[in-house]
């Protein structure tokens, strides 16, 4: 039997062996998306220069100062003018 993951991405973790017995709901193993996407809030004053497939970077606290490549990928619609972006792979 094959499985396929409906994500693309890097098996972190496996939890099964070859030819073991699992039930229904059973996890096996775990897949590492390789992609993120992130949603942020723009102010007003500064959401006229965001656009779909601007280049920026994101920052994650966890991570300290460092810095990832991301890309405009959507822009919600109004009212709460909300922007979403996804880093780079």
């Amino acid at each position: 039997m094959t499985l396929r993951s409906p994500v693309d991405g890097l098996v972190s973790r496996i939890y099964m062996q070859p030819d073991a017995l699992v039930g229904n709901g059973t996890t096996i193993a775990e897949i590492v998306p390789l992609t993120r996407v992130v949603e942020a809030k723009i102010s007003e004053e500064n959401s006229a220069a965001i656009t779909i497939g601007k280049k920026g970077y994101v920052r994650f606290l966890p991570y300290g100062g460092e810095t990832f490549d991301a890309e405009v990928i959507n822009i919600l619609p109004a009212p709460m003018r909300r922007r979403s972006v996804s880093p780079c792979t």
